[in-house]
């Protein structure tokens, strides 16, 4: 098992980020890729059906129907209060309270700021080769 998706279905999921629908059909990752903030949602099982507290989660076809705990969504950005967004990181957990604390969303995006600088650094370093081979 890879998180609470397997093997097979690893990588099949794909996120919206169009602005023009309303969050319900972004999900969590597309909501938090345009509003450039951490979204936790808590999840529980209500008769073999995945509930949530946040309304921009939607279950994965691939979610274990017994799944409760937690799903966090964070930001990968350059940190500057009009910087793009580079993706999102995800994590969940079996424990409903496990990114409730608010230390623990700090780190995470410092985590996800230490992403983002090291893939514009990539990208910058990338360009700069491409310009001195031309």
């Amino acid at each position: 098992m890879h998180g609470w998706v397997d093997e097979e279905s690893k990588g099949q999921t794909r996120f919206c980020i169009d602005s023009r629908k309303d969050s319900s059909t972004r999900g969590l990752a597309g909501e938090v890729f345009l509003t450039r903030r951490i979204i936790v949602a808590h999840i529980s099982d209500k008769k073999g059906v995945l509930r949530s507290d946040e309304a921009s989660y939607i279950p994965s076809p691939h979610s274990k129907p017994s799944f409760c705990g937690s799903l966090i969504g964070v930001p990968v950005t350059t940190g500057e209060e009009t910087g793009d967004c580079l993706g999102v990181l995800c994590f969940d957990s079996y424990n409903s309270t496990a990114f409730d604390a608010p230390i623990v969303r700090d780190i995470l995006m410092i985590v996800a700021t230490r992403i983002a600088e090291v893939l514009i650094s990539l990208m910058r370093e990338k360009t700069r080769k491409e310009i001195s081979v031309k």
